[in-house]
């Protein structure tokens, strides 16, 4: 009798700490904080972020403190009530496999709502869906920073940057994209856990010091054994804290197929593309810096999880590293592909991606269809740290040699992967003028020679100022007793031409001499 008492209080005490435990456990969330005002709200209720897409977040908190958003007006849904008896993961499955199948079976849609799923999984559930052409990301185990996300501020080149970012785009050479893919393809694998990644990673490294790269390092970190992501960083010439960060994974892998990755996953497209792609602007950008500092990194352990980038991404973050934008090139060479380009993107990145669709018909011969990102590639944990950050990848995805011993060059068009290149090239040029100041002679910034630029200029270079707006020179003496206006406009047609440009330069030099009478057209009298 005393042994059965014993052991029937053992259940209840089982009992009553599973109903704590289920009464004390947090609910998760998705909750949209678009609005500034409720997300600051939100902050005051201890949330738990675990995902983000922009300002929507999958998050925990207390059930205690749902009525506050409810009495706020703060709209949310719950996503599960239930405690934590699995891990979390984010589901993402790679085109070509139907969303809706994923839903009915694993899991609810959230963030973007499209082609990303909630559920929580075993690890063999994992590794199943892996090898089913679903991208799986762990979330929860460590929080994401819970921070408020504004759109970047992008403007289109000016009509003087033009001609600079074409002659950068003009340098993207097809055969060094070609060679470089090759030569990666040629180390028979780079799965994670083999021993030709470490040959891999040493040629990157050879590679980017070849270009006269001076700051070349491996990264290292450790998920489930030790890593390293490969880091080249060419500093900037005015912003050099400032940083665009470009890359993608240089690990294989395949799967269902002999004899395995650890001897051969060739990985050409996925993603030997991706890190051709790097080197090429690393090769291009180390000898034509931009304003700011661009850092090139192929990542590690992408097909595991794309572990290598949030290992990078985390510690930026830590260390309140400023990346302006990321840049994620995976899977970009497929061969009938030819004119069009998916960009995809979260709601802070979508000016990025606007950008690359005003430019690709220019400086790529391409179309750019732009999509929601998902947990699926490098891009991702930047985006989870607040970064902005697109992703660029073939438009017709490559589904007879992903993740298969056929992904090979052969299968490749290096002529499209080059015209994805030129437009991520044009773009991170084009993005690196964003906080540049507009130059000193165009007045009213429509990026076209008029008169008042002209004289605009005039005044600058001599350090004078119009009367009507006060001297911006040193002192008395340096402003004009005149106004400037009255004496370029030869004409009187507004119009900016050769005789007003002659003219102008003659009148503040003091040549050819007295004038008088002022010419006609003029709009004041000395």
């Amino acid at each position: 009798m005393c042994v059965k008492r014993v052991v029937s209080a053992g259940w209840a005490c089982t009992i009553l700490l599973f109903i704590s435990a289920l009464q004390a456990a947090p609910v998760l969330i998705e909750i949209n904080l678009e609005n500034k005002s409720d997300f600051e709200y939100a902050r005051t209720l201890n949330l738990s972020p675990l995902a983000r897409w922009g300002n929507l977040f999958l998050a925990e908190i207390e059930e205690s403190a749902l009525s506050s958003l409810e009495q706020q007006g703060i709209p949310y849904e719950a996503i599960n009530r239930k405690p934590d008896i699995q891990k979390n993961f984010l589901l993402a499955p790679h085109p070509g496999i139907q969303t809706s199948l994923v839903a009915r079976m694993l899991g609810k849609a959230v963030l973007n709502h499209t082609e990303q799923f909630y559920a929580q999984l075993s690890s063999a559930e994992v590794e199943n869906l892996r090898a089913e052409g679903v991208s799986v990301v762990e979330i929860g185990e460590e929080p994401i920073p819970f921070t408020y996300v504004s759109p970047l501020q992008v403007k289109m080149p000016s009509v003087a940057a033009t001609d600079w970012i074409q002659t950068l785009v003009d340098q993207i050479s097809q055969d060094s994209l070609l060679a470089y893919t090759q030569r990666l393809q040629n180390f028979q694998t780079r799965f994670s856990y083999s021993d030709s990644i470490a040959s891999a990673r040493e040629w990157l490294v050879d590679k980017f010091t070849s270009f006269g790269i001076d700051s070349v390092y491996l990264h290292h970190y450790f998920y489930d054994s030790d890593q390293w992501n490969v880091v080249a960083t060419v500093l900037g010439t005015s912003e050099p804290d400032a940083l665009i960060v470009v890359g993608g994974h240089y690990d294989s892998v395949t799967y269902g197929q002999s004899p395995g990755p650890t001897t051969y996953a060739p990985g050409a497209d996925d993603n030997g593309s991706g890190t051709a792609a790097t080197l090429e602007l690393a090769r291009i950008i180390a000898n034509n810096p931009l304003p700011q500092t661009v850092v090139f990194v192929p990542f590690a352990q992408e097909e595991q999880g794309i572990i290598g980038s949030n290992a990078y991404a985390s510690e930026a973050f830590s260390q309140g590293d400023d990346i302006r934008c990321m840049f994620n090139m995976d899977m970009i060479g497929y061969k009938p592909n030819s004119t069009s380009v998916k960009v995809l993107h979260d709601p802070p990145s979508l000016p990025v991606a606007d950008l690359m669709m005003s430019l690709a018909p220019t400086y790529a011969g391409l179309t750019v269809a732009k999509g929601s990102a998902s947990s699926n590639s490098d891009h991702w944990y930047f985006m989870q740290h607040g970064y902005r950050a697109v992703f660029a990848h073939e438009y017709i995805f490559n589904n007879q040699g992903w993740h298969r011993n056929t992904d090979l060059t052969d299968s490749m068009n290096f002529d499209y992967m080059t015209k994805v290149v030129k437009l991520v090239m044009a773009t991170m040029a084009s993005l690196s003028q964003s906080s540049c100041q507009d130059y000193a002679g165009d007045v009213n910034n429509d990026d076209n020679a008029t008169l008042a630029d002209v004289i605009h200029l005039v005044n600058y270079v001599f350090d004078k100022d119009r009367p009507a707006t006060g001297c911006l020179g040193s002192g008395p003496g340096n402003c004009w007793t005149f106004d400037p206006w009255c004496q370029g406009n030869v004409n009187g047609d507004n119009v900016i031409s050769l005789v007003d440009v002659i003219y102008l330069v003659n009148f503040v030099l003091g040549k050819p001499g007295n004038w008088t009478p002022v010419p006609s057209g003029s709009c004041c009298v000395i």
